[in-house]
């Protein structure tokens, strides 16, 4: 027998209630007054310690202790397990509360952002939802020892119960946690949404940021040198990697990439020493597709255009991210010096087009990378003052020194200049030798203007392992014909800093308005971005035709003007590259100065170029030194004698600046050697007005001190347009004056089509929407100067050529649609599905439409109002999900795609590996239960597909005739989908048991969650959304959830996303699965010309019977179109294939006044029940009142 003896302490202990137990069952209540004095240790008693108890918690708490006998006999243990989980479930209840006021805030917050009082509102949740954590904290360090440390007086068997409440305690926390995380998200999307704290106000004229542009294709000096590539396959290289770089996710990697600098790490966890640079992920990727590309590799026997394809793409890398052009262009820079013994497997791995990051030696790579050490700190430029030593030791050298400045660190392999006996030798040194790190230590990393993504070091040599590299004393020769191969790369990488700034500006100049103008529009603002493209296009070409002269490897004439004009263009480029980008900043304003933007990343990146492989005295140094070899000077007079040809001002020019060579060397003599040259180049690709212009205010004038032409404001509109692609100038087609055979317009509203041969489908074209024939009216109208600048395009403000036009549009907040009044009318239909007539759908019949003068679409910012304001009559139609009162299967399918050249879920390469990817993705598709996710997340709205037609469609199917044999079963006409014993059965014949390679072992690797069913043991891979996308484009996701909305009723539409010649991967069409069949290709091909009937109902079951056979989707469901409407509306029913259904309905204006006066008029009926509580009220007084008098006249008869 126990007894239990509730008390609530406080000053002194309070007895409140007492009981005896028998079996665990209260047995009798005890008097607490004749209670023996307190002992919490007295043998049967178990105290109850609670602090001011409320009657509900300790009725709660005796519900929960009766109610399991058997384990309150164990005594106080499980009474405090118990106790402590009441606690939790308290705090629980309070949470929930606060999870659906959480929910409220979300909801207001997107739909009409916050106000000031809600800011406090989020900060009082956030901070009570900190209290209730730092409280229920430390109940979960005390149950969780109270179940795992072996307490003597703690009963063994009550440990796995203070273990559940501890798990308890700690979901609980997460959810807190989880709950204070959805009020910050829920307050950043305030912020983003604005409200009436004037955000809204705040986001207004601000431009949106650049992306999913094409570099390639939108620069106007490629555009032209891609005439010199080697063939078709090169551009297209070229004009793919220039839309990859331009997309927004490979922008982000070029920011993350800088935004997270490398950090050296010299010591392992061990306190080995491991000199290692760690890098930001966004870095390898970058290094990966930049060898992917080629960029690294120098061609040994190169082709015609081989160097130019190679630049362009540098050039085109450079413009998203330039820090990793570094490594790039160093490696491919060394490699000429590399390809005789014994240097023939490094050699090798430097041709590699594949990324190796990892910290191994060479041997162990896949390719390598290479970089070069020569300035010392005492020295700079001077190389003849190195002081690291090279000691010979057996068939190599052992370095002793130092390096200032030491590119990329982390390379596998460095070229390093060092005292051989008094002579100076290159050496490569690798990174690991065979032994482990080799003898050369970081001392620290330089912290850096720019060029923040990649790494540079300062090192020490303490007998690092090198090789000679070519003949002693040969180092200097060497090392500056590398250097003068990475010079060309400097010219190229300022000049695409340059073409970004400039993209950036105009794309910033485009969608900022000031002044009552868009900048672009400003005269200054045109001067200013003028002379920046042609200074961006002159630096583009100049560059571009230094590689050019590269190729000409075996012309004497163009290697020695390349010797003299490299170092020129440097100087001259380099440098103007950061006035530029200073210019481009400022076209930007205060919001160029914020990190936020690509512009101070673009600024602190030009100086790099003018200063790394020689500043600009030594350029100018280089090029006194280049014109003073035999016949430099005279190959250079000659070419500029071809160049300048026939055009006066550029001949004079030549021979201005040949005159006065004995100032070569001369920093002026420089720059103008480099315009020479530009001029030169831009009179023969550039429009003559352009090229004139660049003479003029560059050769003639010279370059000013700041950007901006004058007196050329006509000129400029022209110039922006051409060097500008992202937004081109909007021309319209006219097609006027041409005939075009086969149409005819019978009168303004007819036209008379003739079709060659047979295609039934095409009626449905010209009735949708963005493939409907067009009024040339319209088209001019909309290609004016500047209408899309204004919003004024058919998107955000169609004309309206049908029943309605748009006379009204607020973004947001309201749109009006009247009646077109040169619309001509139809007739309302007299047929109609079954059941409309029974439904009063076919009263109007043969009534010319629309029926409506005015429709008033206004948005709602909060849903109570909304139903309150339908309710009441205010409202005919609302748009609010949820409330469907009719519904209607859409015209539309969901489902999952396998893609057909996946090794995994695909086609295979044969036809036994094809029949076991058909049973795994057949299991996969058993398993995936589609009715449940329509129940669970659809609200029974929709049903699951069973075929790739949806309802609707001619061909479809209903249940049991259409269900999908191969994942479902009938019974008695009841469809039942296959069990999962069936679909492990399937795995199993594919391969797969128990979701593991039957060869290997090893897991099946799935990149959707499909496989949790069958209990395997599948991994599950998520890819972010950029990858997503990106793996969509190419084709080349595994498994994918689609949707697919109807254009028009036929089958052709849906079978078109399982035509081998749609296949996206190969044609870039909508066969996102890539799914081939031969067969149903010839089906399709035969269906889409027959007219609707028998013969091509058959045809369309073999098509479905096929696809549920091969499985290339996952059929997922369609979902339910409903709608919410009032009575007096007619004519209105949810449609599968919407268009125009506005003008089908009609008000009865009679019905729709007298219910709005019932609604709002006044209700007496209420008033009956009050007059007869008031009636009962005073009968109550009256009686009262007359029974005091009476009392009161009975004590004064009886006094």
């Amino acid at each position: 027998m126990q007894e239990i003896a509730p008390v609530a302490p406080d000053a002194q202990d309070v007895v409140v209630a007492a009981y005896r137990y028998q079996s665990g069952q209260p047995a009798q209540a005890l008097d607490i007054h004749h209670l023996p004095a307190h002992n919490p240790l007295k043998d049967g008693f178990i105290w109850i310690g609670l602090k001011d108890p409320s009657e509900a918690t300790l009725r709660e708490l005796r519900s929960r202790l009766e109610s399991t006998p058997a384990l309150l006999e164990r005594g106080s243990d499980f009474v405090a397990s118990e106790l402590l989980d009441l606690i939790v479930d308290q705090y629980q209840t309070c949470l929930e509360q606060t999870e659906k006021a959480v929910e409220a805030i979300e909801q207001q917050f997107l739909i009409r952002g916050f106000k000031e009082n809600d800011v406090r509102r989020i900060y009082r949740l956030r901070r009570d939802l900190l209290r209730v954590y730092n409280a229920v904290t430390p109940l979960a360090e005390l149950s969780r020892r109270l179940s795992r440390i072996e307490l003597a007086y703690v009963d063994a068997e009550s440990r796995a119960y203070f273990g559940e409440v501890a798990d308890r305690i700690a979901r609980t926390s997460e959810f807190i946690n989880s709950l204070r995380q959805a009020l910050a998200f829920a307050f950043e999307g305030g912020l983003m949404i604005g409200g009436e704290m004037g955000l809204e106000q705040q986001l207004q004229n601000q431009v949106p940021d650049l992306m999913d542009d094409d570099l390639f294709g939108e620069d106007p000096a490629l555009q032209h040198w891609q005439s010199k590539l080697a063939s078709d396959e090169a551009r297209q290289s070229l004009a793919d990697y220039g839309k990859k770089l331009g997309s927004a996710h490979w922008r982000e990697q070029g920011a993350l990439a800088n935004r997270q600098p490398p950090q050296w790490r010299g010591w392992s966890a061990q306190g080995q020493r491991v000199d290692q640079v760690d890098f930001h992920p966004s870095w390898h990727h970058l290094m990966s597709l930049g060898m992917e590309q080629g960029l690294h590799i120098w061609p040994h026997q190169p082709q015609p255009g081989q160097h130019l394809q190679r630049a362009m793409g540098f050039y085109l890398h450079g413009q998203i991210e330039a820090g990793t052009l570094c490594p790039l262009t160093m490696t491919r820079a060394a490699a000429p010096l590399l390809q005789a013994e014994p240097f023939q497997e490094w050699a090798a791995k430097l041709d590699i087009n594949q990324y190796d990051s990892s910290h191994q030696s060479m041997a162990e790579k896949s390719s390598v990378l290479l970089g070069m050490g020569m300035t010392e700190m005492q020295g700079g430029s001077d190389l003849r003052g190195c002081t690291t030593e090279a000691h010979p030791e057996a068939q190599a050298f052992r370095l002793y020194g130092h390096k200032w400045f030491f590119s990329v660190p982390q390379a596998d392999g460095h070229l390093v200049l060092a005292r051989e006996h008094e002579q100076f030798s290159c050496f490569l040194m690798p990174r690991y030798t065979e032994y482990g790190l080799n003898r050369r230590y970081i001392r620290r990393l330089k912290d850096k203007l720019g060029n923040r993504s990649n790494a540079s070091a300062e090192i020490d040599f303490d007998g690092a392992l090198a090789w000679r590299v070519g003949q002693a004393g040969r180092g200097i020769a060497l090392l500056a014909g590398m250097a003068a191969r990475t010079r060309i790369d400097c010219v190229l990488g300022s000049a695409a800093l340059m073409r970004q700034a400039l993209v950036q500006s105009l794309h910033y100049c485009q969608h900022r308005r000031c002044f009552g103008k868009q900048l672009i529009d400003q005269p200054l603002m045109q001067a200013v971005l003028l002379d920046m493209s042609l200074e961006s296009e002159a630096a583009t070409h100049l560059a571009l035709f230094l590689v050019d002269l590269q190729e000409l490897a075996d012309d004497p004439v163009a290697q020695a003007v390349l010797r003299v004009l490299a170092p020129a263009a440097k100087f001259w480029v380099c440098r103007r590259a950061i006035a530029l980008c200073a210019e481009a900043m400022e076209t930007w304003g205060g919001n160029g100065y914020i990190e936020d933007g690509p512009m101070p990343r673009l600024l602190r990146e030009a100086p790099v170029n003018s200063i790394w492989e020689g500043s600009g005295n030594v350029m100018c140094l280089d090029v006194q030194r280049a014109l003073s070899q035999e016949g430099v000077l005279e190959a250079l007079q000659a070419d500029l004698r071809a160049r300048t040809g026939d055009d006066a001002e550029l001949g004079q020019a030549a021979q201005d600046l040949l005159s006065t060579v004995s100032q070569a060397g001369g920093r002026v003599w420089t720059q103008k050697l480099a315009l020479l040259y530009q001029a030169c180049l831009m009179r023969h690709v550039a429009p003559d007005a352009v090229a004139d212009m660049f003479a003029t205010h560059r050769l003639q004038e010279g370059p000013a001190a700041v950007f901006g032409l004058e007196g050329v404001e006509q000129a400029s509109c022209e110039e922006l347009a051409r060097v500008d692609k992202q937004e081109p100038r909007p021309q319209w087609l006219d097609l006027r004056p041409f005939t075009l055979p086969g149409v005819r317009a019978l009168d303004k509203h007819t036209l008379r089509i003739e079709v060659k041969g047979k295609y039934p489908q095409f009626k449905y074209w010209l009735a949708m929407t963005f493939t409907a024939p067009m009024a040339w009216e319209a088209e001019r109208f909309y290609s004016q100067p500047r209408m899309a600048q204004h919003n004024l395009t058919l998107d955000s403000w169609p004309v309206g050529t049908g029943p309605f036009m748009l006379t009204e549009s607020l973004t947001n907040r309201r749109h009006v649609l009247s009646r077109n009044p040169n619309y001509r009318g139809e007739p309302y239909p007299c047929v109609g599905e079954p059941g409309d007539q029974e439904a009063g759908l076919l009263e109007d019949c043969g009534k010319p439409m629309p029926f409506l003068d005015k429709v008033v679409f206004s948005l709602e910012k909060e849903s109570v109002p909304l139903m309150g304001k339908f309710l009441q009559g205010y409202y005919d139609i609302p748009q609010e999900r949820g409330l469907q009162l009719r519904t209607a299967p859409e015209a539309q399918l969901f489902y999952m795609g396998f893609n057909w050249h996946d090794p995994v879920v695909g086609q295979g390469d044969t036809p036994e590996q094809f029949e076991k990817n058909r049973k795994l993705r057949l299991a996969i598709s058993i398993v995936f239960d589609w009715e449940q996710y329509v129940s669970i997340f659809m609200n029974d709205q929709g049903e699951a597909a069973h075929s790739p037609l949806p309802p609707g469609v001619p061909g479809y199917q209903p249940l049991p005739q259409g269900a999908n044999p191969y994942v479902y079963t009938k019974d008695n006409g009841v469809v039942k989908r296959r069990s999962l014993d069936e679909a492990r059965d399937l795995l199993r014949q594919a391969g797969y048991p128990d979701g593991r390679d039957s060869r290997t072992g090893k897991p099946l690797i799935l990149y959707y969650d499909s496989m949790m069913g069958m209990g395997s043991d599948a991994t599950v891979d998520w890819m972010r959304r950029q990858l997503a996308q990106d793996k969509m484009k190419r084709g080349a996701a595994q498994l994918f959830l689609w949707g697919w909305v109807a254009d028009y009723p036929d089958a052709e539409n849906f079978f078109t996303l399982l035509y081998g010649p749609q296949a996206k991967k190969d044609f870039g069409g909508e066969n996102a699965a890539n799914y081939q069949s031969a067969e149903f290709d010839r089906l399709y091909e035969q269906m889409r010309f027959l007219n609707d009937g028998p013969d091509k109902q058959a045809v369309v079951q073999q098509m479905i019977h096929l696809v549920q056979h091969d499985a290339p989707w996952m059929f997922g469901y369609v979902p339910n179109a409903g709608g919410a409407y009032q009575s007096w509306v007619r004519n209105a029913k949810p449609s599968m294939m919407v268009r125009d259904s506005i003008q089908y309905y009609r008000i009865d204006p009679e019905q729709r006044v007298e219910r709005i006066d019932r609604w709002n008029g006044p209700v007496w009926w209420p008033a009956i029940p009050l007059g007869l509580l008031a009636l009962i009220l005073v009968w109550v007084v009256r009686s009262q009142a007359q029974a005091r008098r009476r009392h009161v006249a009975l004590r004064k008869e009886k006094d």
